[in-house]
């Protein structure tokens, strides 16, 4: 946290870190004392008795006061609330492009919605709260993340529909950075590299994505990526092929037998879908 661009040292660690933390995500609610206390000391059990929750409301308090941040956290029933208006919090500025770009897609503005996803693509710079374990903050960087990832797809998709390859190469690569397993990606990669002709490539993404998936999830490629992958080295991808708007490579229809006085029939057309979507660190910043 920053109050008028200087770093607040004492909240560099401890509860009264984690309190602030916790209260922070949850400002303008009542939290109550035994969530609070799970939070800071998981697994051990709440008592009426213990000061341990008081003590740190009580530090965090006198921080607070000290660094002259106007927050304040307040005693409501059976817990507490941490009341800020004038500040800047960074993940929620975050989520909110991302809402209100879904916002302007539903309502036909496509142009400014691709600036806010930009915005949130090029503004995520890793998880929220990196180098914490509790179980709070990692809900939280796992939907943080998914929004990074969902607001990429969705560039990677304006740039497949506006034939940008150099484009759609970046988004996936930057895809595949949050998250190696996204299969779909390769199966991009695979179609942009092959309808260009540059089949090393296309053997290369292939084998990275075998390899994730088989060393860490104990998985084979899917039967679509298989396809897409026999389609792209036979040269089946040639430039003029194109994806739909959805931006999503389906392997050509498997061909179905035939008898042998019958003619084989053609590799099928490449048919894309709509791609499956899948949170930055949290800092505050007084005004």
């Amino acid at each position: 946290m920053t109050v008028d661009g200087r770093p607040v040292e004492q909240l560099r660690a401890g509860k009264t870190r984690s309190l602030f933390q916790y209260l922070l995500v949850n400002r303008g609610r009542v939290v109550l004392r035994e969530q609070l206390y799970e939070v800071l000391w998981p697994g051990v059990e709440w008592s009426k008795d213990s000061s341990r929750l008081k003590v740190a409301v009580h530090t965090l308090r006198r921080l607070l006061a000290g660094c002259g941040a106007p927050i304040q956290v307040l005693h409501r029933d059976f817990g507490y609330m941490l009341v800020a208006d004038d500040i800047w919090i960074d993940y929620k500025e975050f989520e909110g492009w991302f809402d209100a770009a879904r916002a302007a897609e539903a309502r036909g503005d496509s142009r400014y919605a691709l600036r806010l996803y930009r915005k949130c693509a090029g503004f995520y710079r890793g998880d929220f709260l990196a180098g914490e374990t509790t179980r709070w903050v990692t809900e939280h960087q796992e939907w943080t993340r998914s929004i990074a990832l969902r607001a990429m797809n969705r560039l990677r998709v304006e740039a497949v529909n506006g034939d940008n390859s150099d484009e759609v190469v970046l988004w996936c690569r930057r895809i595949l950075e949050l998250d190696p397993y996204h299969e779909q990606t390769y199966q991009v990669l695979m179609w942009v590299h092959g309808r260009s002709g540059q089949l090393a490539s296309v053997d290369g993404w292939y084998r990275l994505c075998s390899q994730r998936l088989r060393d860490d999830l104990d998985v084979e490629p899917a039967e679509a990526t298989k396809r897409i992958y026999l389609t792209a080295m036979r040269g089946e991808f040639g430039q003029g092929a194109r994806l739909s708007p959805a931006g999503r490579p389906s392997p050509p229809a498997a061909r179905s037998p035939r008898p042998a006085a019958r003619p084989s029939q053609p590799a099928g057309t490449l048919v894309l879908q709509r791609p499956q979507p899948r949170w930055v660190p949290a800092v505050a910043t007084a005004r």
